[in-house]
């Protein structure tokens, strides 16, 4: 946010080397009228730059947007510092001092030892460059170990397309069995919220049944958790061993519960990690057939050290019904198949008809 005002303050002192007795009024003037063209030039050219970057679709403008929006912010925010704020204070707090005798004070006197040690180190730097670059072989030693040192640096940190983060909340996802009512996802959710309140660094759990945050699914054998951790420093777990530890809590509730948490990045999926579909291309294989697969993938996936916290939505034995419906029956009683569907999804589910207003509020009526 300050470069551009650093350009301004050292062309003020520019000025007052050019112009050992101009005023510091007159030196900010004629700064302005000299780079304040090429302050917005420069401002127009970022920000042309990183702007584009947060309409750019998928993963790639999910990732930077944040970052170009940050950058673009900052850069405009500098250039108006530099325009407003910057000459008033060069004004203000600066003194043409240039070819005057100034006396020595704590500040000067301090000021000139940081330059001192300063100006040492430098010439030893500069020195130890003219050693390196007239032998060849230590700037190819050199070289190489900065290599081997990457090579070894890259084997031993862990690496991921986007490395989750501790954002302090934890997601739970509750699947009761296949045809489970809603009323016993919800007594799984509540006892489950329940466990979750007494794991040290929780500070509040929510529960919802019906609702499943992961694919956003509905269903009576579905539930979500939101799990609040306590500020970093007042907890003394990581979000990693707090879902441990709640999987081990969580395993006889007689329900398939999963944690997780929220992706690094806001818009970047609904969890961090990565997520696969299985496509079924052969029309001979059937749902339980296929659940067979389904399982022995996973299997497969749960025998590699760097898969953690595998699940999977798949189940081949929901309880259904096969509704036959009787056309010539149904053409004799005047009732066509739209209209018979449209009667078993208000008779099973329910249906919007209107609204009203009544006592100031808004009523919905659902059949």
């Amino acid at each position: 946010v300050v470069d551009d005002a650093i350009v301004v303050v050292e062309a003020v002192h520019a000025k007052f080397e050019e112009f050992p007795h101009i005023s510091p009024f007159n030196a900010v003037k004629r700064v302005l009228g000299e780079i304040s063209g090429a302050i917005i030039a420069i401002t127009a050219v970022m920000v042309s730059v990183f702007v584009p970057i947060s309409f750019m679709s998928g993963p790639v403008g999910t990732f930077y947007r944040q970052f170009s929006i940050t950058m673009a912010s900052s850069i405009v925010i500098s250039a108006i510092i530099a325009l407003t704020l910057t000459p008033v204070l060069c004004a203000m707090l600066l003194k043409n001092n240039h070819g005057k005798e100034t006396k020595k004070n704590l500040l000067t006197k301090g000021l000139d030892g940081f330059n001192r040690v300063f100006d040492k180190l430098t010439g030893r730097y500069v020195s130890l460059l003219k050693s390196i670059v007239s032998r060849r072989v230590v700037t190819f030693a050199v070289l190489i170990a900065f290599c081997a040192g990457t090579v070894y640096v890259n084997k031993i940190l862990p690496s991921g397309f986007i490395p989750s983060e501790d954002q302090g909340t934890i997601y739970a996802i509750i699947q009761t069995p296949p045809g489970s009512t809603l009323e016993t996802t919800n007594e799984v959710s509540q006892k489950l919220q329940k466990i979750c309140e007494t794991v040290d660094g929780v500070e509040s759990v929510s529960s919802l049944a019906g609702y499943e945050i992961m694919t956003e699914g509905r269903g009576s054998n579905a539930g979500t958790c939101l799990i609040n951790l306590k500020d970093w420093s007042d907890r003394k777990h990581k979000v990693t061993e707090i879902m441990e530890e709640l999987e081990e809590k969580s395993k006889g509730l007689g329900a398939k519960i999963e944690f997780f948490e929220p992706p690094a990045i806001p818009g970047f999926g609904s969890s961090g990690g990565f997520s696969m579909r299985l496509l079924d291309k052969n029309t001979t294989v059937n749902y339980r057939d296929f659940d067979k697969i389904n399982k022995q993938f996973m299997e497969d996936l749960g025998k590699r050290k760097e898969l953690t916290g595998l699940f999977t939505f798949f189940a081949a034995n929901y309880p259904q019904y096969e509704l036959e419906i009787d056309n010539e029956l149904a053409m004799q009683k005047g009732v066509s198949i739209g209209k018979a569907m449209e009667n078993l999804d208000i008779l099973i589910g329910s249906t919007y008809e209107q609204g009203f207003i009544k006592f100031e509020r808004f009523f919905k009526v659902y059949v």
